[in-house]
């Protein structure tokens, strides 16, 4: 059964005429955790050939590793996929019209990478306004304008609507400054944990600044992070997305401020199965 059926039972479990709901969550909880134990060999399921093993460990014969493709749920391990040589059946991907729901990168056990603008492509997102039209941004660049000043970042790209450096052959220290304004939303993806992580800065509560993250479900804000820490550390958010669990939503982000500190900065957004500290 896929993930939509068992939270649509879940939902008749919940709101049953008699009202049980102690019942109902009970029942929830159950679906999710077969779920969650029929994700742990995902790699398997969608590799043939494909082992889960744990890290630190090198891939069997014949295989290699593949957690840029492929992931598997259970803690401390990665995903070694047959070598396209040894692949009798080049055709891994199921061809059911089930939707996958596999998530494509792994950053640590139990918390897949929904965004991390490390393919440095947003061509997929819808863009209005100018603020985010030299994004992403390449490496600590508040740093390189100040001695103390980091932006926290995840990998090598973020977003940061007041940064002007769209990579490494820019200047570092590159700004465009506070005074574009615009929107940036995401493409629909699916709702399959419990918790939303990420990391986001810029924004100060001593100055009105309306800059935002917000998760859109049909078109509608069901949660909103309005950043106002008048620095531009960016430090890790978490929403409980359990109530939203099989829908489709989307991410946006938002900076309609040109006044002081009126700028949005982003990065990495996971979908996590616990509430994992740091």
């Amino acid at each position: 059964m896929n993930l939509l059926g068992i939270v649509a039972l879940s939902i008749l479990a919940v709101g049953d005429a008699n009202g049980d709901w102690e019942a109902g969550l009970k029942a929830e909880d159950l679906a999710i955790r077969r779920w969650r134990k029929g994700m742990r060999n995902s790699c398997v399921r969608l590799n043939e050939g494909a082992k889960c093993i744990k890290i630190g460990k090198p891939c069997p014969p014949g295989t290699e590793g593949c957690c840029d493709k492929f992931s598997c749920w259970k803690r401390n391990t990665r995903c070694c996929c047959l070598k396209p040589e040894t692949t009798a059946n080049p055709t891994t991907v199921p061809t059911t019209a089930e939707p996958t729901l596999e998530p494509t990168t792994v950053l640590r056990s139990d918390c897949h990478v929904v965004y991390d603008f490390e393919d440095q492509d947003l061509s997929t997102w819808n863009l209005t306004g100018d603020a985010f039209n030299n994004q992403p941004t390449y490496g600590d660049n508040p740093h390189a304008r100040e001695e103390g000043r980091h932006s926290n970042h995840q990998g090598d790209y973020w977003i940061g609507t007041f940064e002007n450096r769209p990579g490494p052959n820019y200047p570092a220290g590159g700004m465009q400054g506070e005074g574009p304004q615009g929107t940036m939303t995401s493409p629909s993806f699916l709702l399959y944990a419990k918790y939303l992580k990420f990391l986001i800065g810029g924004g100060c509560v001593e100055v009105y600044t309306p800059v935002h993250a917000q998760l859109l479900i049909d078109g509608r804000v069901v949660l909103e992070e309005t950043p106002k820490s008048c620095v531009d550390k960016m430090t890790e958010k978490t929403w409980n997305i359990a109530t939203y669990l099989g829908k489709n939503a989307q991410f946006r982000l938002i900076d309609k401020s040109s006044a002081f500190w009126g700028h949005i900065n982003f990065d990495n957004l996971r979908q996590c199965q616990r509430m994992l500290i740091g």
